[in-house]
Formats: C-alpha cells, sequence, structure tokens
C-alpha cells in the first residue's frame, strides 16, 4: 500500500462523491417506503399512487452514479490496489439492472393491473407484479450490503496508514457491519425494516461523505 499523504483540499471525486451522496436522500424521500419484498399487493397501490416515478428513479440512479464513481475513484488515491473498488463497481451495476426493471417493467405491469376489468386477466399478472418487485427491492439490498462491504474492506485497508485519524478508520468498518446486520434484519422483519435501515445505514454512509475530505 502506499503511504497515504495529509489531507488538503475537496478534489474533483470528492465533489462528485459529496453531490451524489446527497441526491440519493432527496430521491428517497421521494421513494415509497416499500421495504417488504413479499408484500407485492402493498407495493401495487403504493406505486400506483407515486407522483414521479421515473424522475424518482433517474435522480436516483444520477446519484448513485456520481456517489460510487466517485468513492472509487478516492480509494484508489490512497489504495494500491484497491480493495473496495471492485464491490463498489459490482454494486452500481446491480443498481443499473434493479432502475432498469423499475423503470421499463413495473409500469407497463402496473398500468395493466390497474386497467384490467378481468379479474382473471389481474389475477394472472399479479404474480409477475410480485416477482418483479421481490427481485428489485431484495436486488437493492443486496447491492447495498456490497457498498457497505466495501467501506468495510476500504477502511481495513488503511488502518495504521500516515496522517490518517484512527476513529475515522474504526467508523469506516464498525459502521459497515453495522449497515450489513441492518439489511439482514430488514429482510427478516420487514414490518421494521425502516427504522432498522435507518439506524444502521446512516453510520457507514456519512462515512463515505467524509472519505472525499481524507484524500
Amino acid at each position: 500500500m502506499h503511504r497515504i499523504n495529509a489531507p488538503t483540499h475537496l478534489t474533483l471525486d470528492g465533489k462528485l462523491t459529496l453531490t451524489g451522496g446527497l441526491l440519493l436522500p432527496v430521491a428517497t424521500m421521494f421513494h415509497p417506503p416499500l421495504t417488504d419484498p413479499w408484500a407485492g399487493e402493498l407495493a401495487l397501490e403504493a406505486v400506483s399512487k407515486s407522483l414521479n416515478w421515473t424522475g424518482v428513479h433517474l435522480l436516483f440512479g444520477f446519484g448513485l452514479t456520481l456517489w460510487l464513481l466517485g468513492l472509487s475513484h478516492c480509494e484508489q488515491k490512497i489504495c494500491r490496489p484497491p480493495a473496495a473498488t471492485p464491490l463498489w463497481i459490482v454494486a452500481l451495476g446491480m443498481w443499473y439492472l434493479i432502475l432498469v426493471a423499475e423503470l421499463a417493467v413495473m409500469p407497463p405491469l402496473l398500468t395493466a393491473l390497474t386497467t384490467f376489468s378481468d379479474p382473471i386477466g389481474r389475477a394472472s399478472l399479479q404474480p409477475l407484479w410480485d416477482a418483479w418487485f421481490a427481485f428489485s427491492l431484495t436486488g437493492g439490498y443486496v447491492a447495498m450490503g456490497l457498498v457497505w462491504l466495501g467501506v468495510i474492506l476500504c477502511s481495513l485497508r488503511t488502518l495504521g496508514a500516515e496522517n490518517r485519524p484512527g476513529w475515522w478508520l474504526h467508523w469506516g468498518w464498525l459502521s459497515g457491519v453495522c449497515g450489513i446486520i441492518g439489511l439482514i434484519g430488514a429482510l427478516l422483519v420487514p414490518e421494521q425494516a425502516v427504522i432498522l435501515l435507518l439506524v444502521t445505514s446512516l453510520p457507514p454512509y456519512l462515512w463515505t461523505l467524509v472519505f472525499p475530505f481524507q484524500l
């Protein structure tokens, strides 16, 4: 691992990381609070009431791209070879697949399900909707798990590095573990998922926003 210099100023990749990271909660606030992959009918009702499904997901995808690519570039400045970058790139690819499904597949299914006058036809489409929704939500949990695993690896890789505060490095791996535990808990206890995700994902998320200032 190369010697790490003391942080001086916020670089371009750091600015991209911060911009993308701050866009994510904005997009999330306008997304229906869906946390149970197996509650397809509840999701159908919530998504049908969503005011701007396409815009929210485009904003979310744009924020994710800036955030994860920015983090990857930041890591490569302090860690050679990078430990977390491969995971962050895989997570971004997974998110793209999920967003394509939510933008290109779910809206037509939603239209068909909400306009079908034939109950038999609606019943035949409901399993397809349930499957797509379960895939999207579970895939999102897995993708975020890779992001938090990357936070763990990045912080562990740089432990003991010169000119880096120990509290920040330990915060990284501890909060990453916390984030992964929260994702597992959200799948196991979906009715408590909102609180679990908020409490356990906030620490590693904030770590990624502090990361650019450590370059």
